[in-house]
């Protein structure tokens, strides 16, 4: 019993790092020194240790602290003292300052270690540390740390944007160094690019960050779902809302015509895709787009920011890879304090945030039965068995059936982390699932476990990292999505009195009237089990001061097991098939290594950085799929050797990638910063002497509000920065072996010999697509960093196109990849504000909004008017513009649609296509805020986008009454009699009827079927109550939270979710969940 009990309980905790509480509070006049210490002690259990007559010579101390973090309240209460200090793991190390006469006079070099921190005891990473008179000097690590060589005379001379500079003494180790002044959040914020990290203030690229603390408000099994709305620029598009489905991700816009426009995503340095690829083989319910994410995969538990690239400036060093922007996701890290744990648990409930009406039985009858009577037709039991041999007093709601029942999501965490100032360690495990709204046992299933160890030398040269994600998951769907089904007719039979699925009444099957049974459908069922691990290994040595040489190697592996099973309770009796299953197994690994080298040099002016680095990546992929024919036996469908009649093919690919880059980077007095990254690519997907290419950026940024005249005449700007950059990446998403003639296997034999047939031609010239990047912004703060804005714009143009080229058919290929003049424009604007503000009663508030407004066209296109795509894309016009028909509306005498017939010839074809529609968001962003007081927290999110869609008519592929399939309730705003005003012309029985092909062809090749889709969702909402600290039971913190997803739409848009505005697919979901967390 007291196991079981112990196993639940370490199935729904989760741990994470937290540390003991580090904050003093203390209030008092005149208070001696020792008495300070013994209060810090018992507030944060750090110890004082010094020589009984020093704290007889200090001075008293008189103050009135509350929560001050420790390096600042130690900073305040020594300053004046004659005293001075260093942290040494959980130790206080006291001593007498040296006398002014000797450190004049001492001029032997010592070896200097310390860290930097703000106020709030964060690292800063980037500090520069100086020595007085003479220039020379180095940055602070990632972890706040320096170690310099300083004459024992020297000091320090320690600088950081948005910050007040400290000099400081020299000696040997000088701890925690608490710098002042920070007017703004932002200029705490440390933007990790990759290869190297720098200040938000410095940088001269665009970057954008969401933090741990905003991913961990959203109930969410995919990070990219935690980025909606909080990004300008990035724009994130559901597929659908079945568990582990993939979402459509964009950075400013679609680059290339054919060849991919996805960012690149990295996880601590190692590539893992160059999509939201999905790992599945087999078809599922997800298979909408991609099929299952890959990046779900990950923990969002286990992540601590996500970093989105976007301009030249800070993708060029990423080469082709980063043409279309790129995504770096961080994970945690170790802690050097005292060990700590910290555990979470949430369970909630999933239901659909807006799906279709569809028509009841009643209203199905009458539909039927008025398209006969419209067309002059009369409806028998051969041509209409649904209005007689069916039971027309039954109704199934098959929305509700299919794609609106109760789902259930669960989240458990646990973690461990601490060390100490040389080692710390971090090792945490996870678990989710996530239930369909479809009926049956669908679920996705993640386990995944996290770890990262870290290690300094005792010389401060040599640092190692190791960190590792892995996770298993299994997902248990139908091998279709069951949405897609809710068209059947609501008064279908489905099961005998018996239990017995039904295909058919009175003699007439549901197969021969193009219906199927929906529960049959949910008896055909997909497995998949996936491992994923991605892992790197980071060694780096300080060889001389300010050079050090780095290695970087990363692992990734990606195994995939899919299986589906045809029972035959799935398989219609009509027809002659015997169960069948689907075997998939697909094995993915790479590794990359990557050596560099860094040098940074302070002079008196400023300070140089430069990166030169190398690249070395392998991607291999081994899969091999199986169908299995003819079972004799349900139970044998998990087995391939006991089917009747196997097929089978394989794939292997693999992919090789070089690359040499550079990085030079200039900071003059934290005032004027260039930056310029250049990169050789090699990429085995191109042929002989097309393989390498050059790209680069350069970067600037004028921070003017360092400017004295600027801080004398404008004293409410507390930071303005201008920044410009420029640059050129390229594109190789072609896929692999695209240069090659290749050959594939084909069912035919000649004389029992197994055959091959030519598949592709030899192309060995088609060249790297190139993209052209232009940005310029302006970045500034008010009130002292309380209000801050920052617009950007951009444009980007890419050129040098690959496209498929027509051949002859005498060639036996219908087309091969050529490299085109075509240009496409990506440009537009993007802002940000952010504000905050407290007030006395302790209620504290931070709000944001950020806006994009993208225009994508095709620019250029050369002959476009006599290719094969004159009839796809319009030159001035984006790439997802459709041409389609002008709808005149509807005849009132006839009740038939009505079109603009331009060359009136009586004919519709591409000539009368002259309404452009473009589906493109005109503009998106989101407006997040949050509330604090005391111990409550609460977070909400709205996105909003301004977009045109296409309604339900887009949907269906036969017009209302054709054919016994059910229709949403808008149908019903139909032409009836002559002189009637509708929304939708008549009802429509037989294909030979004057209305049929207005209704199947027309309509949904016009402007009639678009409509507004714009919308303001309720993205997230997260409420949260601090208990505070419960000593005697060890519980450093306990928080109880409510969060929500998707909580409402608000939307002129109502056949289906706006966001995926399809009716046969599986609408978004709202999560309601409830939980707890605790650190101990």
């Amino acid at each position: 019993m007291k196991l079981t009990i112990l196993l639940v309980i370490i199935g729904l905790l989760e741990v994470r790092a937290t540390g003991v509480a580090q904050t003093v509070t203390l209030s008092g006049n005149n208070i001696p020194l020792k008495e300070v210490f013994a209060a810090v002690k018992k507030q944060t259990g750090y110890v004082a240790f010094g020589k009984k007559e020093l704290f007889n010579t200090a001075k008293p101390v008189t103050l009135s602290v509350r929560d001050m973090p420790l390096p600042a309240f130690l900073a305040k209460v020594m300053e004046g003292q004659p005293l001075t200090y260093f942290l040494d793991s959980r130790s206080i190390i006291l001593s007498r300052k040296s006398p002014d006469f000797l450190v004049q006079h001492t001029w032997e070099d010592i070896r200097v270690n310390g860290r930097i921190v703000s106020p709030a005891g964060v690292p800063l990473e980037g500090a520069s540390v100086r020595i007085k008179g003479r220039g020379a000097g180095v940055s602070s690590g990632a972890d706040g740390r320096f170690s310099l060589t300083a004459g024992k005379a020297d000091v320090l001379v320690i600088t950081y944007v948005g910050y007040k500079p400290r000099e400081v003494a020299v000696q040997p180790e000088l701890g925690d160094i608490v710098i002042d002044g920070a007017p703004a959040e932002l200029e705490e914020v440390v933007i990790n690019k990759g290869y190297y990290s720098e200040s938000n203030l410095l940088s001269t690229g665009s970057v954008s960050k969401v933090t741990s603390k905003e991913i961990s408000t959203q109930p969410v099994a995919n990070p990219v779902a935690a980025l909606q709305g909080r990004v300008p620029g990035l724009l994130v598009t559901a597929s659908s809302g079945v568990p582990g489905a993939t979402f459509k991700v964009q950075i400013r816009g679609q680059n290339s015509i054919l060849q991919g426009s996805d960012p690149l995503y990295i996880v601590d340095g190692v590539p893992i895709a160059s999509n939201d690829q999905g790992i599945s083989n087999l078809s599922n319910a997800t298979g909408t787009w991609n099929g299952i994410s890959l990046l779900s995969s990950i923990n969002p538990a286990d992540i601590a920011s996500i970093e989105v690239l976007k301009d030249a400036d800070a993708t060029a060093i990423y080469g082709s890879r980063g043409a279309n922007g790129v995504i770096l996701i961080t994970t945690h890290k170790g802690d050097n304090r005292q060990t700590s744990y910290r555990a979470s648990v949430y369970h909630g409930w999933n239901r659909a945030t807006r799906g279709p009406k569809m028509l009841n039985t009643q209203q199905y009858i009458e539909m039927r039965r008025e398209a006969f009577r419209n067309d002059g037709v009369e409806p028998t039991p051969l041509n209409a068995p649904d209005l007689f041999t069916w039971d027309t007093t039954q109704y199934t709601d098959f929305v509700k059936l299919m794609s609106d029942n109760t789902a259930h999501t669960s989240d458990a965490q646990l973690s461990a982390t601490g060390g100490n100032d040389r080692t710390r360690f971090l090792i945490g495990a996870g678990y989710h699932r996530e239930t369909s709204l479809s009926p049956g046992d669908q679920s996705d299933r993640r386990a995944s476990l996290h770890f990262n160890i870290s290690h300094t030398s005792a010389n401060d040269r040599l640092r190692l990292q190791l960190s590792g994600n892995y996770a298993n998951r299994s997902n248990n769907l139908t091998t279709r999505d069951l949405a897609g089904l809710i068209n059947m007719p609501p008064h279908m039979k489905l099961v005998d009195d018996d239990g017995s699925l039904v295909w058919g009444v009175g003699g007439i099957s549901y197969r021969s009237l193009g219906l199927t049974n929906p529960l049959a459908e949910s008896k055909s069922v997909y497995e998949g089990r996936f491992q994923n691990l991605v892992s790197n290994l980071q060694l780096s040595y300080r060889v001389l001061e300010g050079l050090e040489l780095k290695l970087s190697g990363g692992y990734t592996a990606s195994f995939s097991r899919d299986h589906s099973r045809h029972p035959t309770a799935a398989i219609d009796p009509s027809t002659a098939d015997q169960p069948y299953a689907y075997f998939a197994n697909n094995d993915k690994t790479g590794w990359i290594l990557e050596p560099q080298a860094s040098y940074n040099l302070f002079t008196r002016q400023g300070q140089l950085s430069v990166l030169v680095g190398g690249s070395f990546q392998q991607n291999l992929s081994e899969g091999t799929q199986m169908v299995g024919r003819n079972y004799t036996n349900d139970a044998l469908l998990g087995s391939i050797a006991a089917a009747g009649s196997i097929t089978s093919s394989n794939t292997y690919e693999l992919y090789k990638y070089g690359a040499f880059f550079g990085r030079i980077n200039y900071n003059h007095r934290d005032k004027y910063v260039l930056n310029l990254t250049g990169r050789r690519d090699g990429s085995s997907r191109f042929g002989p002497g097309r393989q390498f290419e050059e790209f680069g950026a350069v970067g600037a940024a004028w921070i003017f509000s360092q400017e004295p005249f600027v801080s004398r005449s404008l004293p409410f700007l507390s930071f303005g920065k201008l920044r410009s950059s420029y640059g050129i990446t390229g594109n190789d998403q072609i896929g692999n072996y695209a240069f090659l003639d290749t050959w594939t296997a084909t069912s035919p034999t000649f004389q029992g010999i197994p055959a091959l047939q030519p598949s592709r031609l030899f192309n060995p010239d088609f060249n790297w697509e190139s993209n052209k990047k232009l940005e310029a912004a302006l970045e500034l703060g008010f009130l002292k960093g309380q209000l801050m804005f920052s617009a950007a714009w951009y444009l980007h143009r890419s050129g040098n196109q690959l496209i498929n080229y027509p051949l002859p058919i005498q060639t036996g290929f219908t087309s091969m990849l050529l490299n085109s003049a075509a240009l496409v424009e990506n440009q537009g604007l993007e802002f940000a504000l952010s504000a905050k503000a407290k007030w006395s009663n302790g209620l504290r508030w931070t709000g944001s909004i950020n806006l994009s407004i993208p225009r994508n066209r095709l620019k250029d296109f050369p002959n476009l008017e006599i290719s094969s795509y004159a009839n796809v894309y319009v030159i001035g016009q984006p790439l997802s513009v459709k041409r389609t028909y002008e709808y005149l509306g509807l005849d009132q005498a006839t009740g038939i649609y009505t079109f603009h017939d331009v060359d009136h010839d009586g004919l519709f074809n591409i000539r009368d296509r002259i309404i452009l529609k473009n589906i493109d968001p005109k503009f998106y962003g989101g407006f997040l805020n949050t509330l604090s007081y005391r111990q409550f927290t609460l977070n909400f999110l709205f996105e909003f986008r301004k977009r045109e869609g296409v309604n339900f008519l887009n949907s269906f592929s036969t017009p209302p009454g054709y054919l016994p399939y059910n229709f949403p309730v808008q149908v019903l705003s139909r032409w009836q009699q002559p002189g009637d005003d509708a929304d939708l012309q008549r009802y429509v029985a037989v294909s030979s009827s004057p209305a049929f092909t207005p209704g199947y062809s027309y309509i949904r090749s016009s402007d009639a079927v678009y409509r507004d889709a714009s919308y303001v969702r309720l993205k997230n909402v997260a409420l949260a109550y601090r208990l505070p600290e419960i000593k005697r039971l060890g519980i450093k913190g306990l928080e109880l939270n409510v969060q929500a997803q998707n909580l409402f739409v608000i939307s002129g848009y109502k056949d289906t979710d706006p966001e995926i505005q399809n009716v046969f697919a599986l609408p978004l979901v709202r999560t309601i969940t409830t939980g707890l967390s605790i650190n101990f």
